[in-house]
């Protein structure tokens, strides 16, 4: 193997600091007991552990037509060996398991950044598809321009816009974003920013109890999910889960009350990221109730 001949682009575990995993007697009282039968087998590292990322180690001959790839840690699965050893107390087997601790970095993409240039090709192919067809049957005068038809408003509502949850008797709630118009919907909800509290969190009190408190049900409160498709005619089912620590909330004077906000657009638009043409935000209110 560090001559390349097996296993080419895999890398162990690390150096081979244990003892051999084979061969044991089973169900022996002493762990370390290697082979007693008549065969007395002699111990051998039998049990290994080999791992690569998504581009291969480098080996230190190059094969006929093989290139030597860079490891770009943004885009690539990149793995590092931690720790590397066996369990030597398993006497169940003939064997010792060897387990290895492995860190494993994964590229994360942005999928606000993706659905914004997934937005911006398709417009630019629209338009080059639209100026095509214009060249083909152009009759107007040299230098007129057709102004573009502006983008329409996604056809969709909220059902209801506001609702009520109790820790222990009322905690969940949904909400349906409706879509009405005849193609698909992309939407985002986070919570919307507020004048107190933290997270969007606002409050009709103005104590430091009532502050904490709208902090904490902030991080109680949950809606899944955050981001969806709606098909034309159809809902999208957005689940509102009050759980965790309620005792919080218990020497509350006022309910806390978290606003969010559903961006919702269409396939020209970010993907419901941002306001913006063919694009609509709408909104709904959840009231954490500390009484009933």
């Amino acid at each position: 193997m560090a001559g390349g001949r097996v296993f080419r682009g895999l890398r162990e575990g690390g150096p081979l600091a244990f003892r051999p995993t084979y061969k044991f007697d089973k169900a022996s009282a002493n762990p370390f007991a290697y082979d007693t039968s008549e065969k007395r087998r002699i111990p051998a590292w039998c049990d290994r552990i080999f791992f690569r990322g998504s581009v291969p180690f480098p080996t230190p001959e190059a094969e006929e037509g093989e290139q030597l790839q860079s490891v770009d840690e943004e885009r690539d699965v990149v793995v590092r060996a931690l720790e590397y050893n066996s369990w030597a107390d398993v006497t169940d087997s003939d064997h010792k398991p060897v387990y290895a601790v492995l860190e494993v970095d994964l590229p994360i993409t942005d999928q606000a950044k993706k659905r914004a240039v997934c937005s911006r090709l398709l417009k630019e192919c629209a338009a080059a598809a639209a100026q095509t067809e214009g060249d083909d049957g152009a009759s107007a005068a040299e230098g007129d321009v057709e102004a573009p038809e502006p983008a329409e408003e996604p056809a969709c509502c909220l059902l209801p816009d506001l609702v009520k949850l109790h820790p222990t008797t009322i905690p969940n709630q949904m909400v349906l974003l409706r879509n009405e118009g005849p193609r698909p919907l992309l939407f985002s909800v986070a919570c919307a920013p507020g004048e107190c509290g933290s997270g969007g969190a606002t409050l009709l009190g103005r104590s430091i109890e009532d502050d904490q408190a709208a902090a904490a049900a902030h991080q109680l409160l949950a809606v899944r999910p955050v981001r969806g498709v709606v098909p034309p005619g159809q809902d999208a089912q957005l689940q509102v889960h009050l759980a965790g620590d309620e005792w919080l909330l218990r020497n509350v004077n006022k309910p806390p009350v978290l606003h969010y906000r559903v961006r919702v657009g269409g396939e020209y638009s970010a993907g419901g990221e941002a306001l913006g043409p063919g694009s609509r935000e709408l909104s709904f209110t959840a009231v954490c109730l500390t009484r009933l």
